[in-house]
């Protein structure tokens, strides 16, 4: 297990509390704007780049939070599968910044981004990115409703360990987040 699960649950568990909405889904656009992050739209010269933070350190000087900005890239739409997906994953590695988990760098910056590869393939990414996945997948998917999703399923005579795919393709609609992070966070909890 990711060394920063723990950290991810703490952190998830303190939105759900502010919104009082435990077991729900929380809306990443209503997330980064009650936590002050700035979201927008850019053309990225790298075609399968689909967003990164940045963050400005002229608050920090003030004793302030220094600005968070996630640009999402301008192929994908709030619509999009992958847009919930990836400004997820960006407002996962602004809030473990927040809380402390990584030092800022001494230079206002533009981290590098969320490449389309990270929707598909995990093999090689490091914690940090793995972790914030995780993130992703547990603030999109809570436990309470994932599980409820696949129970809904299996009652409609689905076969879990056969049709797990299919259950996952179905969820996938459900949720609005690329498929494979429904197998993912199956697996998280067991229940493939």
């Amino acid at each position: 297990m990711n060394k920063y699960y723990e950290k991810i649950e703490k952190v998830i568990t303190s939105f759900r509390t502010k919104m009082d909405d435990f077991g729900m889904i929380i809306n990443p656009i209503t997330l980064a704007r009650q936590e002050s992050v700035r979201i927008a739209q850019e053309k990225f010269t790298h075609p399968k780049l689909l967003g990164r933070l940045g963050y400005y350190r002229i608050n920090i000087e003030e004793g302030k939070e220094p600005l968070h900005i996630i640009c999402c890239s301008d192929t994908i739409t709030p619509h999009d599968k992958k847009y919930a997906f990836v400004l997820s994953h960006e407002l996962g590695h602004c809030f473990m910044y927040k809380e402390g988990l990584f030092e800022y760098p001494e230079v206002s910056t533009i981290f590098e981004g969320f490449d389309e590869d990270y929707l598909s393939n995990e093999d090689g990414l490091d914690e940090i990115e793995l972790a914030c996945n995780m993130f992703a997948r547990e603030m999109l998917m809570p436990e309470i409703k994932f599980r409820m999703g696949v129970k809904h399923y299996v009652l409609l005579g689905r076969d879990i360990k056969r049709e797990k795919n299919i259950i996952a393709d179905r969820l996938s609609g459900d949720f609005n987040v690329p498929h494979i992070h429904v197998l993912k966070r199956g697996n998280e909890l067991g229940v493939w």
